[in-house]
């Protein structure tokens, strides 16, 4: 589609972002994260962008956003680092009319985080996707698309470690 997409953390579920929206034709991809070696992984999954936000204000990070995007902004924006301060920040890194899709927050840990309803999501006229508790038939697409690429882009590697199921809770 040629849009411009941004992916807020890079861990297994960022770096598996960055090939999906290589996969159904991304035009730039701008990874950030706070490890460059994370980040420099992402290249192998299609990332164009690598940006370090280590030392960073929320403030500059947009910022760098909006450079790589002639001030606009990214088309669509994937939180993934599983921070619930990511949400006002990519907001802010988004452009009028982009789409933002939270599936870092899986879990309810109890923090919240203040936005502001009118200038994060009403004025700039956004769409909001969550992504947890969507019905199971959605893994079977994705594994199929996951399956399609495998020599294109290294899942494999996105498994450091492999543990019995009886050490599951040292894992």
């Amino acid at each position: 589609t040629g849009d411009t997409v941004a992916v807020q953390g890079i861990g297994p579920i960022g770096m598996t972002m960055v090939a999906k929206a290589r996969m159904l034709g991304a035009g730039k991809i701008i990874a950030l994260d706070t490890s460059a070696k994370k980040l420099e992984r992402s290249r192998d999954f299609g990332a164009d962008v690598l940006l370090d936000m280590s030392g960073s204000s929320d403030a500059e990070v947009v910022e760098m956003v909006r450079e790589e995007t002639s001030g606009r902004g990214a088309d669509v924006v994937v939180e993934t680092a599983g921070r619930p301060e990511a949400f006002p920040v990519g907001l802010e890194m988004l452009r009028r009319g982009g789409t933002y899709l939270e599936t870092g927050n899986f879990v309810d840990t109890g923090e919240t985080v203040e936005i502001n309803v009118h200038r994060h999501i009403a004025a700039k006229n956004v769409l909001i996707y969550g992504n947890t508790n969507h019905p199971h038939d959605g893994y079977y697409a994705a594994f199929e698309l996951m399956w399609r690429n495998r020599d294109r882009f290294p899942f494999d590697e996105l498994i450091s470690h492999r543990y019995p199921l009886e050490q599951a809770p040292e894992a």
